[in-house]
């Protein structure tokens, strides 16, 4: 785990100044507090700032396949190195160390991007080959590590780093892109690889951009997910192979020279792969889990509790306290590059700093919703594609979720999957009216349910495989944007078991009616949880979603010091809020909680960065 920075030159210009990705590397210096070092070569220089896990004392980045060769600046893990190596010294390939890296190092020196198809880690990298010019820059299936990447036209430069600061010390100059935020507060996530910053973008998960020294960029896509039902094999088979296969990534994803923790909220994603991690580990292992005091239906210890004695984990209670997001929100904000995700970041902020008086590596259960149907929008729009919805009669585990299936009232049954799906993940309703008129004639001419047509109508299959299809290529993403830059705030790397290539080449084999349907999610991950989960896990079926009382602190001790910072912000100046936007969000935060959350993250970031339109 590490942070990754550097700069490719076009021909004809000078050689980029190393002091330049050296600050680069400052900026990201909590990414990797362990060591920090710069190669250049030519038009070219790479960076890289180390968090140590894997093989601590030999595996110095960036790493150079012999004098005057390629090299590599690596950010993240490759899980299963140990048989990569063992596949590439049959083939008369010697090693120097025992990292990670190396085995990237060659596998990309060999075989170029198409070796990564079944790689199990999570990457982003930048490979940098001498004799052709070429630059390549990749990123694991589905975006775990973070890699941003601008053009410089006036220097006739391509600058990349892990993050936003990591480019501004480079040399870029943030501007706010107001369209694009307008996405962002339609959807609370991208549709793309657009960021909030012109000209910047992430390079998109599985994929490797190839970088030419006149400035072209070709892309070359290694991982693609491939949906084919399997549909000749009984329910209990495929939970027989997802169990092995759970198991087989959990049990790579222990790999590190470093203590390692788990993540526990008392469900069953994280049930089961701390449940694993302490069977394949052989020992007891700590759990680290955030709660509040604000009343059961934000609390989720007694759950955690349960879990972590049954599966012999050794719980670590974290309290989250009103003034805990005064005191953090603009580190936060920071972090997180403006608004993205919801504010369950900032309980993971806490747990991730707390975790790293002990651990430097985190496993979660994340990606499992994503791939198996765990979030409740999921079964509403079934129910309501059956005729079976009524919002005032849900079923047990769904009765929290009334609000949202009021939003399907009226539909007929049969109604086309995208309107349901859109109904449920447009954030944008009640915002017009808060905005400033720099932005609000912005977000107006924007077309939200456009540009979710245009994604959303690339996915093939069943209700539910298009709906999960799209929030695998869209939300998850995002999710794993917060999960590596609040954890790698804290030094801390967060893996996640339940994303390995095998495990999403099976859950695109799985039939849907295994796998969610109107009465049960995650159905078949369930099946495959038994015996190697906490019972209680397994038997959970009230999941809350990472509730935060914010709509609570907002009514009472936080309402003035909440409405004072958006006030003094730099939103209504910019024209982004109306004069009394700032009152009127924080009196309906009961109702509006998501926009209070995006409005104060997008002012402390925009304040603490200087970012401007």
């Amino acid at each position: 785990m590490c942070g990754i920075a550097g700069i490719l030159a076009d021909r004809g210009r000078p050689p980029p100044e190393p002091d330049r990705v050296r600050a680069a590397l400052r900026a990201m210096a909590h990414r990797g507090p362990d060591g920090a070092g710069v190669v250049a070569r030519g038009p070219a220089v790479l960076g890289n700032c180390r968090l140590a896990i894997v093989d601590p004392a030999n595996g110095a980045q960036p790493m150079e396949e012999g004098p005057g060769g390629a090299v590599l600046t690596q950010n993240g893990e490759i899980h299963d190195h140990v048989e990569r190596r063992r596949e590439l010294e049959a083939r008369g390939e010697v090693f120097r160390t025992n990292s990670d890296t190396e085995v990237l190092l060659k596998l990309l020196a060999r075989y170029g991007p198409p070796a990564l198809a079944d790689v199990t880690g999570m990457f982003a990298f930048a490979f940098f080959r001498p004799g052709t010019g070429e630059l390549l820059l990749g990123r694991d299936a589905f975006g775990v590590k973070p890699l941003l990447v601008a053009r410089d036209a006036e220097r006739g430069e391509t600058l990349f780093a892990s993050e936003v600061a990591g480019l501004v010390a480079l040399g870029h100059r943030p501007r706010l892109d107001l369209e694009a935020l307008a996405e962002r507060l339609a959807f609370n996530f991208p549709l793309g690889d657009r960021t909030l910053l012109a000209g910047v973008r992430t390079v998109p998960p599985g994929r490797c951009l190839h970088l030419a020294g006149d400035g072209r960029c070709s892309e070359t896509i290694f991982s693609r997910v491939v949906f084919r039902d399997d549909g000749d094999r009984a329910e209990e088979d495929f939970a027989e192979e997802l169990r092995g296969e759970i198991v087989r990534s959990v049990r790579l994803s222990l790999r590190a020279d470093a203590p390692l923790g788990v993540t526990l909220s008392g469900g069953l994603d994280s049930g089961l792969v701390g449940g694993v991690a302490v069977r394949e580990g052989g020992r007891p292992l700590p759990a680290f889990t955030g709660y509040f005091d604000e009343g059961p239906e934000f609390d989720e210890r007694v759950h955690a509790r349960r879990a972590a004695a049954e599966a012999d984990l050794r719980l670590v209670e974290v309290p989250v306290r009103p003034d805990d997001l005064l005191a953090r929100i603009r580190d936060l904000a920071v972090a997180l590059e403006g608004p993205i995700a919801g504010p369950g970041t900032l309980p993971q902020l806490l747990t991730a700093s707390r975790a790293a008086r002990d651990v430097r590596v985190l496993l979660t259960g994340q990606g499992a919703d994503e791939l198996f149907g765990g979030y409740a929008r999921h079964r509403l729009v079934l129910l309501a594609l059956a005729g079976r919805l009524d919002p005032e009669r849900l079923p047990a585990d769904l009765a929290g979720y009334r609000p949202l299936a009021r939003r399907l009232a009226g539909f007929a049954p049969g109604a086309d999957v995208a309107d349901l799906f859109f109904r449920l993940v447009f954030r944008g309703d009640g915002v017009e009216g808060l905005l400033g008129p720099a932005f609000g004639g912005i977000f107006r001419r924007y077309d939200a349910r456009a540009a979710f047509e245009g994604a959303f109508a690339r996915e093939d299959g069943d209700p539910f495989r298009r709906m999960a299809s799209f929030e695998r290529r869209t939300l998850l993403p995002a999710l794993l944007h917060g999960e590596d830059r609040v954890s790698m705030r804290c030094s801390v790397e967060s893996r996640v078991p339940l994303l390995s290539p095998a495990i999403v080449s099976l859950a695109a084999r799985i039939p849907s009616r295994f796998t969610c349907t109107a009465d049960e999610g995650k159905r078949i991950l369930r099946r495959a949880a038994e015996g190697i989960a906490p019972p209680s896990a397994v038997a959970r079926r009230d999941k809350m979603g990472f509730p935060v009382p914010l709509g609570k602190w907002a009514a009472g001790p936080l309402g003035a010091a909440l409405e004072a910072r958006l006030a003094g912000g730099p939103l209504v100046p910019l024209g982004i809020l109306a004069p009394d936007g700032p009152g009127r969000i924080v009196a309906g935060a009961g109702g509006h909680g998501r926009h209070l959350w995006f409005f104060l993250l997008l002012s402390e970031w925009l304040d603490a960065a200087g970012v401007r339109p």
